[in-house]
């Protein structure tokens, strides 16, 4: 008799290897890049700005430009990614926003811009569903959702390297340097990727995969296994009544995780980008100098790297009271800074805190999010959360067009914006919080 050898055990039951952390960095390599393409219009808006003599509050819909796109990009390629693979997804995406960041380099007005930006998001969105998903179903049971959460931490790295390089540059036109960095970047990555991150074992298992191929990785993670010429590779068994594709997302108690993660998604989203988007060009406006500005959003991305490490070590042990209590940490810090009439040194270090609980409640929601879904769903249902939660993205930029555009030029004032959506993510997590956990503690598959 044949003997099989459950990949989904094998995974599960393995240890943190050489073989784990090449995994976790090339994950973490392809959201760096992500992350600094996300965020890049932020720090490239005032050198426009000033180049193209045009007003602060005309950049509100390009904020929101790739933060539309993503909200196509994720859900299309978490489809794809179910489909073609991870790997495949990761590379083609990567060398999508690539290209297109390098493109913004021509555009010579704002509708351009705003095209070009809306593109590059549609490829954006197609990195961080698959990076977090094979990040999970690559890593052993104990651990996977404390390294889906570190996997995230490159949104945030790559996110720091903007204001970074406003920060050394020489003044002048620095949104070229910007978005030559934006494009170069990911297409390096890609081919890093191509050549040395694994597909998914439970994928390739489930899509019946090349035997050679999965042959290779079953020994890369478990070197000591006894594979024969009959050995079979299987994964648990699923119901053949067991609903696939979209309605698969809403199956029994998916049925309220779901959309109540939805929520969650959208109001730390809403936060973050509402928060990043404007910040430098405001903080210009309440006296900071370009480069301080720069800085203290940097400040910003840093305290959520400080926060998505420390969820990494705690997510693990709380899983989704962790969620939870973050959004209470985020309610308070940015009610902090809203209202607590504070000096420059002090407001720098508390948006660093709120980058901290806010970027720190995203990874967290990550980190959960995904092992919610079984694997043939997995890049569907963290597409679709941070896709609908684009919709949050999206409309925070706008919002604080909005406010600008109404005269507000305070930094702090900004910070009300964002206490209504966290209130009501707060809210959603505290009811879902029960059913989440038992989701996540359950098998991988």
């Amino acid at each position: 008799m044949a003997r099989s050898i459950d990949v989904e055990a094998l995974i599960g039951d393995q240890k943190f290897t050489g073989f784990t952390l090449k995994v976790l960095i090339l994950a973490l390599l392809a959201l760096i890049a992500d992350g600094y393409d996300v965020q890049v219009m932020s720090f490239a808006a005032p050198s426009l700005m000033k180049a193209w003599h045009v007003q602060r509050a005309a950049f509100a819909p390009i904020f929101s430009a790739s933060l539309f796109g993503i909200l196509f990009g994720a859900p299309l390629f978490g489809w794809i990614g179910d489909r073609i693979g991870r790997k495949t997804c990761i590379v083609l995406s990567s060398i999508a926003y690539g290209l297109l960041s390098l493109s913004c380099l021509a555009a010579r007005d704002l509708n351009t811009l705003g095209l070009l930006r809306f593109l590059t998001g549609v490829g954006l969105g197609g990195v961080m569903p698959n990076a977090i998903a094979i990040a999970a179903e690559l890593a052993p049971r104990k651990l996977r959702a404390g390294l889906a959460s570190v996997t995230a931490v490159g949104i945030s790295l790559g996110g720091i390297a903007p204001g970074l390089i406003v920060a050394q540059a020489a003044p002048g036109e620095t949104w070229k340097l910007l978005f030559l960095v934006g494009g170069l970047a990911p297409l390096a990555v890609a081919a890093v990727i191509a050549l040395a991150l694994p597909e998914s074992l439970a994928f390739l298992v489930q899509r019946g995969g090349a035997r050679g191929r999965i042959e290779k990785l079953v020994r890369a993670i478990s070197p000591g296994v006894q594979i024969e010429p009959d050995t079979e590779f299987v994964t648990p068994p699923r119901s053949a009544s067991e609903p696939t594709g979209f309605r698969a997302l809403f199956t029994g108690e998916l049925a309220l995780v779901t959309p109540l993660l939805w929520i969650m998604f959208a109001a730390t989203l809403l936060s973050i980008y509402m928060l990043i988007s404007w910040m430098p060009l405001l903080l210009e406006a309440s006296g900071f100098s370009a480069k301080q500005a720069a800085a203290t959003n940097s400040l910003f991305q840093a305290g959520g790297v400080i926060g998505c490490v420390v969820v990494s070590l705690l997510l693990g042990r709380f899983g989704p009271r962790l969620v939870a209590a973050l959004f209470v940490l985020c309610l308070i810090a940015v009610a902090v800074v809203a209202r607590g009439n504070l000096p420059q040194a002090m407001l720098a270090f508390a948006i660093s805190g709120c980058g901290f609980c806010l970027i720190g409640a995203q990874a967290a929601l990550n980190g959960t999010a995904g092992l919610a879904y079984p694997t043939h769903v997995r890049s569907r249902g963290l597409g679709m959360a941070l896709g609908v939660g684009r919709i949050g993205s999206v409309i925070g930029p706008l919002l604080g067009g909005a406010m600008v555009a109404s005269g507000v030029t305070s930094a702090r004032d900004l910070f009300l914006l964002p206490l209504l959506p966290l209130a009501l993510g707060a809210l959603a997590t505290w009811a879902v919080m029960g059913r989440l956990e038992r989701r996540a503690s359950g098998p991988i598959s």
